[in-house]
């Protein structure tokens, strides 16, 4: 049995031990006629207990993907672990060899045969559809991983046909009006940042190449029917570093010198524009657009509380839920309003919620939108740390929704995805996809929601005899 003395390893993010298939699963309820095709979710799923079990951290664990795969009104499920190349160099050691680049390991990486081991990739992070291939994602890999569609084997790698060879985001955007992908990679100690715009086939169309001023650390960005747009915080990273993660210390760094910088990149003539503002942190975000010849950007915001006892030199950015206090506060909305030709940037709060992992009806993206849907905590009935209802908020009207599912208790949403109908008059005219954890049963379940009638009861309830651990994103892909 493992030491699972880290919080990370325990409750909703106690990792699966084993691949799971199950067909013909229990609905209670009707899954909607057109909803056909899968949703893909993944997350981490440590293999192997960490060499410092009390340091792991959450980011860090395996890439496990979750697969429902729904047709004529029946569902089926699969789990599979992604092949990456450090979990089948553990696979074969039959334990970890890898420290995270999340945890501040506190010990050193064991020296592999190949050479002394850097940072494993795990794939933990998202998963997308690219010219008909089906691909595990993960920042500070400097490729993708295929899988196969039906049976969740990792088949190869993705490196947009061979056109990218540096770290890039796990948080590609897809421009349904331009037909376009967009993404970033970034090498944080060359500084070197490139912004890219892709067909859908995933080919290179064009890129634009920025000089950071730090190894900035991002994760999410926006962009507009003209723009790019971007945000670093007092953050600092050293994923590639030898000395560094191999050693047991932290990827992380933070500079007090370093306020907000926003960066808007031009899509086409790749023109540059910067904004500061106080020192924050940005994790996701909801979407952006232009409107009255400035941009505005929905997304989640950690204020910096305090700066007298962080560690410069080994941060943590990502604390455990019982280590005390966050030099973070708890994620919050917020939005922006950049004017270009003032080039100013103001922002502020939009409602008194904690939400996380914002996702809209994507064929907006990019254009104005009216609704976001996250995960939240609203009147918790329990001291639990974890999510307790979904929200949908209105931006036109400032109108807010809350869904707690069960209503006289607490259980915990994923990321909430928005599948539109097939006959849609409406932007929220769909279905939210969203796997649901009780605490009580350690169980999981996959809920599909009228997003038009959000406090509405249920359309169906896909009943699991196992737990999902608390991911990160996914998709649905038809």
């Amino acid at each position: 049995m493992w030491n699972n003395s880290s919080p990370f390893l325990q409750g909703i993010r106690q990792p699966l031990s084993n691949e799971i298939i199950a067909d013909k699963l229990r609905i209670e309820g009707t899954v909607p006629p057109g909803l056909e095709g899968v949703l893909f979710r993944t997350g981490s799923n440590q293999r192997w207990e960490p060499a410092r079990p009390d340091r792991y951290h959450w980011f860090d664990g395996d890439g496990m993907v979750h697969g429902f795969y729904i047709s004529n009104g029946a569902v089926s499920y699969r789990n599979k672990w992604v092949r990456t190349e450090g979990f089948k160099e553990e696979e074969a050691a039959g334990r970890s060899l890898y420290n995270g680049i999340y945890g501040s390991y506190e010990v050193a990486q064991p020296q592999l045969e190949q050479g002394p081991a850097t940072v494993k990739q795990v794939a933990n992070v998202n998963v997308v559809e690219i010219d008909g291939r089906v691909l595990a994602l993960q920042e500070a890999g400097r490729h993708y991983y295929e899988l196969d569609r039906n049976t969740l084997e990792t088949i190869g790698t993705f490196d947009f046909h061979g056109a990218i060879d540096a770290p890039v985001t796990a948080h590609i955007h897809t421009d349904a009006a331009k037909n376009e992908i967009l993404l970033y990679t970034v090498e944080p100690e060359t500084r070197r940042f490139v912004c890219a715009l892709a067909d859908r086939q995933g080919n290179i169309l064009k890129q634009h190449v920025v000089t950071l001023d730090a190894p900035a650390y991002i994760h999410d960005f926006m962009f507009t029917e003209n723009h790019f747009v971007f945000f670093f915080g007092p953050i600092n990273w050293h994923p590639e570093s030898s000395d560094r993660v191999p050693a047991g210390k932290s990827a992380w760094t933070f500079d007090p010198k370093l306020s907000n910088r926003t960066l808007v990149v031009h899509r086409q003539t790749g023109a540059t524009q910067w904004f500061t503002d106080e020192a924050y942190q940005t994790t996701h975000f909801v979407n952006a657009y232009e409107e009255d010849g400035k941009i505005i950007v929905d997304g989640c915001v950690s204020d910096l509380q305090f700066v007298d006892d962080i560690k410069v030199e080994n941060f943590f950015p990502f604390p455990f839920p019982d280590a005390g206090r966050s030099p973070f506060t708890p994620p919050a909305l917020y939005r922006w309003t950049l004017d270009l030709d003032a080039g100013q940037m103001t922002r502020a709060r939009v409602g008194n919620f904690s939400v996380e992992f914002p996702r809209i009806n994507e064929k907006l993206l990019g254009a104005k939108h009216q609704y976001g849907y996250f995960a939240g905590v609203h009147q918790p009935k329990s001291d639990s740390h974890d999510f307790n209802c979904l929200i949908k908020h209105d931006f036109i009207s400032g109108k807010t929704e809350y869904q707690t599912l069960e209503g006289d208790r607490d259980v915990s949403p994923a990321e909430p995805i928005f599948v539109a109908k097939p006959d849609a008059v409406s932007e929220d005219d769909g279905w939210l996809l969203v796997v649901w954890w009780d605490p009580q049963t350690n169980k999981s379940e996959l809920v599909i929601h009228d997003a038009s009638d959000f406090t509405g009861a249920p359309l169906a309830r896909v009943k699991l005899d196992h737990h999902i651990p608390l991911g990160f994103h996914g998709n649905w892909i038809p």
